[in-house]
């Protein structure tokens, strides 16, 4: 979704800045700490939400001012957000207090690409999932539910099996985290097919012809139905204190000429 304009108001070091944006590709340009960065920074907070430089908003607040406020035009809607020092986010989509994140980050899908991209590669499994639940998130509208209800299920057993009371309780939670468990890892291996398509498609003289893939791992022993690895395993996720199998425990390999 194209962003037509966007507005700052004492946004880290912009004071009040009204850019209009061109369709098509936009270069910003500036001396050192003239606020590029700041720019790009509102505009992912706009589309998702969220900062890529820090988790606390109110960090974003220029100094000595006691809010900041974002506001812009996208193709089919407009999105405003402000954020006091004393009080919470405030986001509006179309003139309307929406009080979901997700109700926003779903309209535009925002992704920035710097050094810190290098981590999907040798960083943590957790933002290699991260990345196939962005990738999906925005082109399946089921996953989200699906995601959601699989976390709530994943800590609701947890819980069980950490306080090790209610015991007989994990076979309704067993079968619940099942279902959505086994509909995520479908989810994930087609959009690794997809990604690995687009590799081989368009990327390989990137790779100087040499194969690049992207293999699936399961975070579970998939021979196995994964309700009966749940069963199977369930003394020693009661001694452990935690689930130590399913979806939250995939993780992705790169593979290239055997390595």
């Amino acid at each position: 979704m194209t962003i037509r304009q966007i507005s700052l108001t004492d946004f880290r070091n912009l004071h009040s800045t009204t850019l209009d944006l061109h369709n098509n590709l936009n270069i910003i340009t500036g001396l050192n700490a003239s606020g590029k960065t700041s720019f790009l920074e509102a505009l992912h907070i706009i589309c998702k939400g969220s900062s890529f430089k820090t988790h606390l908003l109110n960090h974003c607040i220029q100094h000595n001012k006691q809010s900041f406020l974002l506001f812009s035009k996208f193709e089919a809607y407009k999105a405003g957000i402000s954020r006091s020092s004393t009080s919470k986010t405030i986001i509006r989509i179309n003139n309307e207090t929406i009080h979901k994140v997700s109700s926003l980050a779903k309209k535009t899908p925002v992704k920035i690409i710097n050094s810190s991209c290098f981590d999907l590669i040798l960083g943590s499994p957790s933002l290699r999932r991260d990345y196939m639940d962005f990738c999906l998130f925005h082109v399946e509208h089921s996953y989200l539910t699906l995601f959601t209800e699989y976390a709530h299920a994943l800590k609701q057993r947890n819980a069980l099996l950490k306080s090790r009371s209610n015991l007989s309780e994990l076979d309704y939670w067993d079968a619940f985290l099942a279902v959505r468990c086994n509909a995520i890892s479908k989810y994930r291996i087609e959009i690794i097919q997809m990604i690995n398509h687009i590799l081989s498609s368009y990327f390989s003289e990137s790779f100087l012809n040499n194969p690049v893939e992207i293999i699936y791992q399961p975070g579970w022993n998939t021979e196995l139905m994964f309700l009966d690895v749940l069963k199977k395993n369930r003394s020693r996720d009661i001694k452990y204190g935690f689930t130590r199998y399913g979806v939250h425990r995939d993780e992705l390999k790169y593979i290239s000429n055997g390595f």
